[in-house]
């Protein structure tokens, strides 16, 4: 079986979407597969993660994605960007780094994994103890919980499947707790500060989340809208934190995320641009706040504030790889 990486929300982020936010509106679903691409981050090159898009059954979507894919290079036109580059050395050395700094992919698998399947103290216990992965799968569980009301536990999520009814009810009369949403946010910077320097892909989509329940459950539009600029904060501190490592931030682009959003929870808006402003501006400002912070906390550890994940010997290769398989 060949491996993804996956934002811990990343797939779960459409059923969740789409089974438990009934007021989505059917105008949107086109999107679907664009939400998917922005959680979903390849361990082993596009087919497969294409092939988690297109449960939407979205074809023009995945026909933009095999496009996207394909190498631009003309000699090698018939070949995916993953054919073309997982045939190298140097792609398995990535891949590598790329385990060390995304979450533990294993959770992926249908019993779950040993942190999922947890009890939720002793993940915690593992968590404070300081396990990495535990720190993501905690910080998720608390914010998943905190925003929705559900937890993100595999058990639970197998009992949902059978109960979606029920589920539904509890979400949709579910208030938020942003002490504790904030409170998983935390774990995620711990993990972060770690090397876990992917780990705030996370907390990107659950703010994204959070903005949608607030908007089911009619929050003030200045509430929601302040979700929003913190997630697109998230997204600036991310792509600062691995300036110096360009594949993983054309891995990781969330292109028009926010517009997405802002559709979702303002489907009746003509226009977006008087709330996409000022919402950039705000997160711009957060972005501004956090990496500050990061820069921080890692000059305490006295470690670097950019590190440089791939180095001279695969600086070359994941340079090209980035050109090619990611032009935009």
């Amino acid at each position: 079986m060949k491996k993804i990486i996956v934002a811990l929300v990343g797939i779960s982020f459409l059923i969740i979407l789409y089974t438990l936010f009934p007021g989505i509106d059917s105008h949107v679903n086109h999107e679907s597969s664009d939400e998917s691409r922005e959680a979903v981050k390849q361990s082993e090159g596009g087919e497969e993660v294409g092939s988690e898009e297109t449960s939407t059954g979205d074809k023009n979507s995945q026909e933009e994605k095999e496009t996207t894919n394909k190498d631009t290079n003309p000699e090698n036109s018939e070949l995916s960007c993953y054919q073309r580059y997982s045939a190298k050395p140097e792609w398995e050395k990535v891949q590598k780094i790329q385990q060390e700094i995304f979450i533990d992919i294993s959770y992926l698998d249908p019993d779950g994994n040993a942190y999922t399947n947890l009890p939720v103290e002793s993940l915690k216990a593992f968590a404070d103890s300081g396990d990495r992965d535990a720190m993501i799968f905690y910080g998720v569980e608390l914010m998943q919980t905190a925003a929705l009301g559900l937890s993100s536990m595999k058990r639970a999520e197998l009992e949902r499947q059978h109960r979606m009814d029920e589920a539904k009810q509890k979400r949709e009369a579910y208030e938020p707790d942003l002490e504790q949403f904030n409170e998983g946010v935390e774990y995620i910077h711990r993990a972060a500060a770690q090397g876990k320097f992917a780990a705030f892909v996370e907390v990107q989509l659950y703010f994204r989340l959070l903005a949608y329940q607030m908007s089911e459950r009619s929050w003030k539009e200045e509430k929601i809208n302040d979700a929003l600029a913190t997630s697109y904060a998230y997204e600036l501190l991310q792509k600062d934190i691995l300036r110096k490592n360009k594949l993983f931030v054309k891995m990781m682009s969330q292109r028009d995320s926010l517009k997405r959003a802002l559709k979702r929870i303002y489907p009746e808006k003509e226009t977006l641009d008087e709330l996409m402003t000022p919402i950039q501006d705000k997160g711009r400002q957060k972005f501004e706040e956090k990496k500050n912070e990061w820069n921080q906390v890692r000059a305490m550890q006295g470690l670097k504030v950019y590190p440089d994940l791939f180095g001279k010997e695969l600086k070359s290769f994941t340079q090209t790889m980035a050109e090619n398989c990611y032009p935009n």
